[in-house]
């Protein structure tokens, strides 16, 4: 089976451990640019095997975004906390306020933003690259999406109950966008647990 994960802003991958060593693993403006990614998918779908496609937040945002037509190929496609705009979660003021954080006490606002997802263990705040942190704020004002190009087949739609990032508000945006698709509300924050989401794609924890 061939799992892709597509991660969001500030992913590494001692967040999703199984994940990183299971699966092609891909962070947003670090692996690759947005526009980018729907012919890397395009490689992918025609393996000969299943596929899963599982993005979360700014990387399900620009799966949303760029690939939908894509989605077809895959068996599942598993979009956890996904938003058509960031900004139907936060006013522009507040990413601008992290944009000028990173350069004033970068270590400070990834440290916020990642207590903020409800990491269970503290994430270290080395091996960021800041102009790839700083791009994928600039994105997140600018992006928005209007319309999307299937009804969610194919879809999981996830969004756990606790999550302070993407508020219930933006997500029902794109759940009424998908009617087709499953929807899970799991007691969870903005981050699932692990073993949550490897479940969810078919794999084990060793």
């Amino acid at each position: 089976m061939s799992i892709v994960f597509v991660g969001g802003w500030a992913t590494v991958p001692g967040q999703f451990p199984w994940f990183a060593e299971n699966s092609e693993f891909i962070v947003p403006f670090a692996d690759f640019n947005p526009s980018d990614l729907h012919n890397r998918l395009m490689e992918i779908a025609g393996r000969k095997e299943d596929k899963v496609l599982l993005g979360w937040s700014t990387g399900a945002h620009i799966l949303i975004k760029e690939c939908v037509s894509v989605f077809s190929s895959f068996d599942k496609v598993i979009l956890v906390s996904p938003f058509l705009s960031f900004l139907d979660s936060f006013p522009e003021r507040v990413v601008e306020s992290m944009i000028k954080g990173l350069s004033d006490d970068f270590e400070s606002v990834i440290r916020q933003f990642h207590l903020n997802c409800g990491e269970s263990s503290t994430v270290s705040a080395s091996g960021y690259n800041l102009s790839e942190l700083r791009s994928g704020l600039n994105f997140l004002i600018d992006s928005k999406i209007k319309e999307i190009g299937c009804k969610g087949e194919n879809l999981i739609l996830i969004r756990g109950t606790k999550d302070r990032i993407v508020r219930k508000k933006a997500f029902e945006k794109v759940r009424n966008m998908l009617p087709e698709a499953e929807v899970l509300t799991p007691c969870t924050g903005h981050k699932p647990d692990e073993s949550f989401l490897v479940s969810m794609v078919g794999g084990q924890l060793k």
